[in-house]
């Protein structure tokens, strides 16, 4: 099966997930009904309902609290899904209508056993779907963390403690589903390069690249700086060998048994470097294959990156003004305070190895010189232009703590 269908099968599968989770909940609620129906003549499972004994009442408890169960898990995972699946909206979707009474059914069945009315299902039935709108967007005369209060303290007393209570619990879940979402985003952001980057490379790409090499062997060294590493191993090697002559470690050798030695040396030297520029290329196609996967996941990911970025407005903005002042100072000192430039300078000559690439100093020096800066300046805008409206004490935090 080719790496392509492997995605698209498992999209599929997410897709559907909802419809796999709300079916299973179905049957268990059916499997109720059947219950009720052929030993309750259609009335809930009690004393009153029939002619059994205290054992046999029990078992039928038993199965229909695990049924119910059941279906209440499976029920959560429904909403959760369909919440943030890859599926079509409900007014598109050609079984909104068998999905709209299969959840009828079983909101019929949990409120019965509850105790609730199951005459008020239309709020129960309202697949929960939060709108998520980036703090850094909403802004206010008074202070946010004021009106936070008075709004929590409005719930706190507000008479109408079922709805209060609903609201918390909405509250909740939209809270988990986007810390689950988001958790799940990142690790396929993370994974689907890692894993396309070393499929293609050791099946498609290598392989590839490798015959080529073979067809191609005056083509020793990718590079001058590959050449100039070679050379200075091979002298290395001779004057190891002149050197072990003189300390009498070794017998004293002919010029020809030296000239064999030097040989077979530079033959292994020159195969090592052949096969470290073969890796160098392949590495530059399989970086963009990498390349791609991650950006057909932001391109079909939209709407997980805007629960994302809900929930890191909810983690960032959530922070206390010394956590939010701590971790800006952090990560200005790791890139751009006064020790990054030894930083960037060994991110940059990794690069330049992972590809193949001679080192350009003059480049290396004018990257640094530059890209930080912009980072800072990036920086420096985001807390004038959102974090000093938003939290204006975390602002004055930092500015106290990087004194």
């Amino acid at each position: 099966m080719q790496f392509p269908n492997v995605i698209n099968n498992t999209r599929q599968w997410l897709a559907n997930k909802p419809y796999r989770a709300l079916e299973e909940a179905y049957q268990s609620i059916l499997i109720v009904k059947a219950i009720e129906s052929d030993h309750f003549n259609n009335k809930k499972v009690s004393h009153n309902s029939s002619n059994y004994s205290e054992s046999v009442l029990r078992y039928f408890d038993k199965e229909i609290k695990r049924h119910l169960n059941f279906a209440q898990v499976r029920l959560n995972e429904f909403q959760m899904s369909k919440a943030f699946s890859k599926i079509n909206n409900a007014k598109q979707d050609p079984d909104n209508y068998e999905v709209l009474e299969k959840l009828k059914l079983i909101d019929y069945y949990l409120l019965r056993y509850r105790g609730i009315s199951p005459l008020n299902l239309n709020t129960s039935l309202t697949v929960i779907k939060p709108k998520f709108e980036s703090k850094a967007n909403q802004t206010s005369v008074l202070p946010r963390s004021f009106l936070t209060t008075l709004k929590r303290l409005k719930q706190q007393i507000d008479p109408q403690s079922e709805q209060t209570e609903e609201q918390v619990l909405n509250k909740f879940r939209s809270s988990r589903y986007k810390a689950y979402i988001s958790v799940r985003f990142f690790l396929l952001l993370i994974i689907i390069p890692l894993l396309t980057h070393q499929i293609t490379k050791q099946f498609f790409i290598y392989p590839l690249v490798e015959r080529y090499s073979v067809n191609h062997e005056e083509v020793l060294f990718l590079n001058y700086e590959y050449e100039e590493e070679a050379f200075r191993e091979l002298q290395t090697y001779e004057e190891r060998l002149h050197f072990q002559e003189l300390m009498g470690t070794r017998s004293k050798l002919s010029e020809e048994q030296k000239e064999e030695l030097l040989e077979i040396k530079a033959q292994e030297i020159a195969r090592e470097y052949q096969n470290k520029g073969t890796n160098a290329l392949a590495n530059v196609f399989a970086d963009l294959c990498s390349l791609i996967a991650f950006i057909l996941m932001l391109v079909t990911s939209k709407k997980d990156i805007a629960v994302v970025k809900s929930f890191m407005d909810d983690v960032v903005y959530g922070l206390s003004d010394s956590a939010k002042a701590f971790l800006i100072i952090l990560l200005t000192d790791i890139f751009v305070g006064y020790h990054s430039p030894h930083g960037w300078e060994i991110v940059l000559e990794r690069i330049a190895e992972h590809l193949g690439l001679p080192e350009n100093r003059e480049f290396n020096y004018l990257f640094i010189a530059t890209f930080p800066v912009i980072l800072d300046t990036i920086l420096k805008y985001w807390i004038f232009r959102y974090l000093n409206r938003i939290s204006p004490s975390a602002v004055a935090t930092y500015r106290n703590m990087n004194e």
